[in-house]
């Protein structure tokens, strides 16, 4: 695991130097009038109109963990922004100096630290409308294990994003549920989990009956990568095209498959 992480932050580094921009966003710290700023990086889409990714780590994790996926995003002349979580990553302080930390008792283990997430993300695509012109129909909000609960919190209440995509997303993870957002869904959703991470595909398997069957896509996969079976750990250098293609074409509800006797080779990925 920290193999993984430290190779996505050698190659976040080096999307940073390519023409990613700082994005930086201040959001209610835990004094009111000293805002917690949270720190992320932003690469302008190509072309006016083309996708933006909006992209939201889990516990632990940082924007690094995206740069598998920002990197094929970039040549495809699509945007991204990656931004570290309250508490995570560079997302540690306050505006006069004071420190937020996600393992800190006071606020790992009070729910209502938590509960900020989905407004911070909210806050954060304001601010890239406000300062880039990017428009929400534009805007994919892509979330990995608490990052996808968080993602999923905002799109059922904020409709109008392009698309939705939830890799290892939990039926609760720090309090944040996923269960009644996503029987709220309006946005075309890609849901993503692994065998192997029992949760997160177990909370997959209750969260597609929940879903409106027009919008969601669900492709479960049998096995991990050798980083592990959760989260942005599933990225192999094949699974970001995939994601990046789904987004690309419009969602087309496909008529149920006529049952066969046959068995069927299984693979790690369905194909989409």
């Amino acid at each position: 695991m920290k193999r993984f992480l430290w190779t996505a932050a050698l190659a976040f580094w080096g999307w940073t130097l390519r023409g990613a921009e700082p994005f930086d966003v201040a959001v209610e710290g835990p004094t009111r009038g000293d805002p917690l700023i949270l720190q992320g990086n932003f690469t302008a889409p190509a072309s006016s109109g083309a996708p933006v990714l909006v992209m939201i780590h889990g516990v632990g994790s940082t924007r690094a963990e995206w740069a598998p996926l920002v990197r094929q995003a970039a040549g495809r002349g699509w945007g991204a922004l990656a931004f570290d979580l309250r508490g995570h990553g560079r997302s540690r302080a306050t505006l006069a100096g004071k420190t937020v930390d996600y393992e800190e008792p006071r606020n790992g283990r009070n729910p209502a630290f938590w509960e900020t997430f989905p407004g911070d993300l909210e806050q954060v695509i304001a601010a890239l409308e406000k300062k880039t012109g990017v428009a929400q129909g534009q805007i994919v909000l892509v979330g990995a294990s608490l990052g996808a609960n968080v993602a999923l919190d905002v799109a059922a209440r904020v409709k109008g994003f392009r698309a939705l995509v939830l890799l290892s997303p939990g039926l609760e993870y720090a309090g944040i549920n996923a269960e009644g957002p996503m029987a709220a869904l309006a946005t075309p959703t890609l849901l993503i989990a692994a065998e192997p991470d029992l949760y997160a595909f177990t909370s997959g398997e209750r969260l597609r009956t929940l879903a409106p069957p027009d919008l969601l896509t669900w492709k479960p996969l049998v096995m991990g990568t050798p980083q592990g079976a959760h989260g942005t750990q599933l990225f192999d250098g094949h699974l970001e095209g995939k994601i990046l293609d789904w987004i690309a074409r419009p969602p087309v509800k496909k008529a149920a498959p006529k049952k066969s006797p046959a068995k069927v080779k299984r693979c790690r990925f369905l194909v989409f």
